[in-house]
């Protein structure tokens, strides 16, 4: 006797009609991730968060603990300063940080990701 396995269920559904049988109407319809206001992470270019992947590899070989970030002190203010220092040499036309040698941008965008996290932290205690 033939054993049965996930490729012998995938042929035995191809082969049945009802596979191919257009849906009832009335579950059509029923799930519509654009209705139902889920994000759309198919619209962000995750290459372009490359950068922003190698401060936190930076971060975690620097200080060797993972989400460090998320235990500093004020961190809300910090990352925020953080943010506008790598935003002021990038303005001024220094592309790359001397510690990193990663893009300034790519720093201020992860400080802003730090900084939404404090700040939603901060939020959620006030709420308590």
């Amino acid at each position: 006797m033939k054993e049965n396995n996930k490729y012998d269920e995938l042929m035995d559904n191809l082969s049945n009609d009802a596979y191919f049988e257009k849906p009832n109407e009335l579950e059509v319809g029923k799930k519509d991730d654009y209705k139902d206001n889920k994000p759309m992470w198919h619209l962000l270019d995750l290459n372009m968060l490359e950068g922003v992947v190698r401060l936190l590899m930076f971060g975690l070989e620097k200080y060797g603990v993972r989400d460090s970030w998320k235990h500093l002190e004020n961190g809300e203010d910090r990352w925020y300063s953080a943010c506008i220092r790598h935003l002021n040499a990038h303005q001024g036309g220094e592309e790359l940080d001397s510690e990193s040698k990663q893009m300034h941008i790519d720093a201020a965008i992860l400080n802003l990701i730090f900084l939404r996290y404090h700040y939603l932290k901060n939020k959620k205690n006030e709420n308590k």
